[in-house]
């Protein structure tokens, strides 16, 4: 007589199975999302939104050509009155949607 196959061993080991595939994925997804700094309250700096900006990675947080950082080119675009939207570039969760704010 042939040993019968438990169902519910079969299923319980698929089960672990998927939850721990489940558990690697929920921790790669969210463990990997935990390097973006949360947006910059209300009445952003250029200092603010530049410092998130680059700890995002974003190109235009990057230095100039010319050495000039960030910040700078922030305040000199304020200066000549022509500001940057920084409580639209401090809320913007990627690089990309910052171009909304223009």
């Amino acid at each position: 007589m042939e040993p019968t196959k438990n169902p519910l061993h079969v299923m319980t080991t698929a089960t672990v199975l998927i939850v721990l595939q489940l558990a690697i994925l929920f921790a790669i997804l969210f463990g990997s999302c935990a390097h973006f700094p949360s947006p910059v309250p209300g009445g952003a700096t250029c200092a603010e939104v530049c410092d998130r900006a680059g700890a995002m990675g974003c190109d235009w947080a990057q230095p100039t050509g010319q050495g000039a950082s960030c910040q700078v080119v922030c305040q000199n675009a304020s200066d000549a009155r022509v500001p940057w939207k920084l409580d639209c570039l401090a809320k913007v969760a990627t690089c990309g949607e910052a171009d909304s704010c223009n």
